[in-house]
C-alpha cells in the first residue's frame, strides 16, 4: 500500500487556502484509490508566534514536514518554501511533489536602490529557500499566475540584490 502525503502549514481543522486544499483532496483522492494510504500532514497545530514570523516559520516547517514525511512514498509539499529540508536528503528528493501556491514576494518590502540590511538577508534567505525546491523531479503550479511567479523566482534565484 503506497503511503502518500499532503502536507500544509496548519492542522487542516484551521481555515486557510493550502489547509482548505488539503482538507478537500486528503479524502476524495482516499475514496478514489482505495490502494493508497493518503494523510494530511501538518507543521504546526495551531497558530503561535514562531508559526507567524515568514522566515522562521518557513525553517521550522519544512524540518518539521521532513521529519513526518520521511516514510511516506510521495510527500506533496503544498507550499515551495517548506521543500527544502526534503531536498536535503537524495532519497527524500525523489519522492517529493511541490506545489507552488506563489512565491514569497508580497513578503519582502517594495525594492528601492538601497535595500536595508535586514530585508537583504530576508530576501538572501527566501530565495535560498525556493531555490532549494527546484531540485524536485516534479512540480505543479496551481495557476497561470503562480506559474510565471515561480519562473520569475527560478530565474531571481542566481540573481544577486
Amino acid at each position: 500500500m503506497a503511503r502518500i502525503s499532503f502536507t500544509s502549514r496548519y492542522a487542516i481543522e484551521l481555515s486557510g487556502g493550502i489547509e482548505t486544499f488539503v482538507a478537500e483532496v486528503v479524502p476524495r483522492l482516499q475514496l478514489r484509490r482505495s490502494d493508497w494510504n493518503v494523510r494530511a500532514v501538518h507543521a504546526f497545530a495551531r497558530f503561535s508566534t514562531i508559526s507567524r514570523l515568514p522566515l522562521a516559520c518557513d525553517l521550522v516547517a519544512g524540518v518539521l514536514l521532513a521529519w513526518r514525511t520521511r516514510r511516506d512514498d510521495v510527500a506533496v509539499i503544498d507550499g515551495a518554501e517548506y521543500a527544502f529540508a526534503r531536498m536535503l536528503v537524495p532519497s527524500l528528493r525523489r519522492r517529493t511533489i511541490v506545489v507552488w501556491h506563489g512565491t514569497r514576494a508580497a513578503e519582502i518590502p517594495a525594492l528601492t536602490p538601497r535595500l536595508s540590511l535586514p530585508v537583504r538577508l530576508y530576501a538572501f534567505l527566501e530565495r535560498g529557500l525556493q531555490r532549494a525546491s527546484f531540485a524536485a523531479p516534479v512540480h505543479i503550479a496551481v495557476g497561470g499566475a503562480t506559474f510565471y511567479d515561480a519562473r520569475v523566482a527560478c530565474e531571481l534565484a542566481t540573481l544577486r540584490i
